[in-house]
């Protein structure tokens, strides 16, 4: 049995032994050995390059993670509104009844003429009689006489009260009618002195009489001892009060 080693050559890294046997016997030179090597590595070459590539894995190239910025919504700046406290209702102050400054009381000349007294008996609404009834007890405490009802000074007292109700003023001057004393006059009132009261809200006659007491002037009027008729007068609604004297 004849055994060959093979010497690596550059062609071949690698170093392979064959051994076989044979019936016959070989004489080969070195060259021709080395010849039937090389061919047998031309032809185990493909069988290589076949497994190596089958055993290749697939190069996977990984992208490196790009890692996005985040974006940043601006937000437009916020305006707070204002935080409005609300207030509890505010209640009005009730304004209290008011009494106007008495009308200066004013004496034209005197008319000689006799002066006719009115003795009839006026009838006037219950507010307006009591408005009356009240200003003579007042009277009375002090002594002083007792006034009468006069029909005109009364037409003149409450269109008074109703004019101020209607054209919305409160004053002694009527867009109307003028002066106090105009006034009368145009109702055909006669007198020798005479003077006004007037008062607004009072939901009764007490309550306005009193409030006139209550004040220096219209006392006065109320007082006044050379008054001798009276006329009341009392708006249909809004309380508007006008108290009318003369003296005849």
């Amino acid at each position: 049995m004849t055994t060959g080693n093979s010497q690596s050559t550059p062609e071949a890294k690698t170093s392979v032994t064959y051994q076989w046997q044979s019936q016959y016997n070989y004489s080969l030179s070195n060259a021709e050995i080395q010849n039937l090597i090389n061919k047998e590595l031309k032809n185990l070459t493909p069988v290589v390059l076949k497994e190596i590539n089958g055993t290749k894995q697939p190069i996977v190239i990984k992208k490196a993670t790009v890692v996005k910025k985040p974006v940043v919504v601006k937000k437009a700046p916020v305006t707070k509104k204002p935080v409005v406290t609300e207030k509890a209702p505010v209640k009005k102050p009730v304004t209290p009844p008011v009494a106007q400054k008495p009308a200066t009381p004013v004496t034209p000349p005197v008319v000689k003429e006799p002066v006719k007294e009115n003795n009839e008996s006026v009838q006037v609404p219950a507010a307006i009689q009591q408005v009356v009834d009240l200003t003579n007890q007042e009277r009375a405490k002090a002594g002083l006489k007792a006034l009468q009802i006069d029909t005109k000074l009364t037409q003149s007292a409450q269109a008074k009260s109703q004019d101020m109700k209607n054209r919305n003023y409160f004053s002694h001057t009527s867009p109307t009618y003028g002066s106090p004393f105009e006034q009368m006059k145009s109702f055909g009132v006669t007198y020798k002195s005479a003077a006004e009261n007037i008062a607004k809200g009072q939901r009764s006659a007490t309550e306005v009489v009193k409030a006139w007491m209550a004040s220096s002037g219209h006392r006065a009027n109320i007082m006044n001892p050379s008054y001798t008729h009276i006329g009341v007068g009392l708006s249909d609604s809004g309380f508007y009060w006008t108290q009318q004297f003369i003296g005849k």
